[in-house]
């Protein structure tokens, strides 16, 4: 639970910093049953400039980050704890903003 929570703070924090120079800025954070019923999916959703194409592949590196401060460890920690969860992260990105999507089993 723990492991999990800290997730999504990583989540919620980098789309807080994506926001710094939007002006309105939202993030949207829902849950709903996955396609796979198995599972719940966790969308958070900001509306900063997206993450450029030429750092989309190394987002989930460790100690990759193209902030001036931080570690670059937040989502690599965040995708290694999913995916020792038995679930998927991923995400979609545009210039009108960013959705991170976290897919969960759901506990029986």
């Amino acid at each position: 639970e723990d492991q999990i929570g800290q997730v999504f703070t990583n989540l919620l924090r980098n789309a807080l910093q994506a926001l710094e120079h939007t002006a309105d800025p939202s993030i949207i954070v829902s849950l709903r049953d996955a396609d796979d019923e198995d599972y719940v999916e966790v969308s958070i959703m900001d509306n900063g400039p997206g993450i450029p194409e030429d750092v989309q592949q190394k987002i989930f590196i460790p100690n990759f980050t193209t902030k001036s401060s931080g570690s670059g460890l937040g989502l690599a920690i965040s995708k290694n704890i999913v995916e020792g969860a038995e679930g998927k992260i991923s995400f979609k990105t545009s210039e009108k903003g960013t959705i991170f999507l976290v897919y969960l089993k759901k506990k029986l």
